[in-house]
């Protein structure tokens, strides 16, 4: 929208902009729902113990390798699907 000005952009994207309030108000209430307060204050003893700060580093990494693998996975077994169809007689689509 080149009509608007740069100065009303940086006001809407300032206040749009997703902050720590925000994030409170997304997660409090599903912690709440899943967790009693002795949880979460055991929860946060684990988070601020060296494993916790470990846990937190290592599992969006761990989370992308096991992307990876079911995928590699999956695609070995497609294959191994179209193979043993095409031995029957079948053609692939593709």
């Amino acid at each position: 929208m080149p009509q608007v000005p740069e100065k009303t952009w940086k006001e809407v994207i300032t206040e749009l902009r997703f902050n720590s309030d925000m994030v409170l108000q997304i997660y409090i209430p599903i912690y709440d729902w899943h967790y009693t307060g002795e949880e979460i204050k055991q929860l946060l003893a684990f988070y601020e113990s060296p494993m916790g700060r470990k846990e937190i580093r290592s599992s969006e990494l761990m989370k992308l390798q096991a992307i990876a693998r079911s995928r590699r996975i999956v695609k070995e077994l497609i294959e191994r699907i179209q193979e043993k169809l095409r031995a029957k007689g079948y053609k692939s689509a593709a």
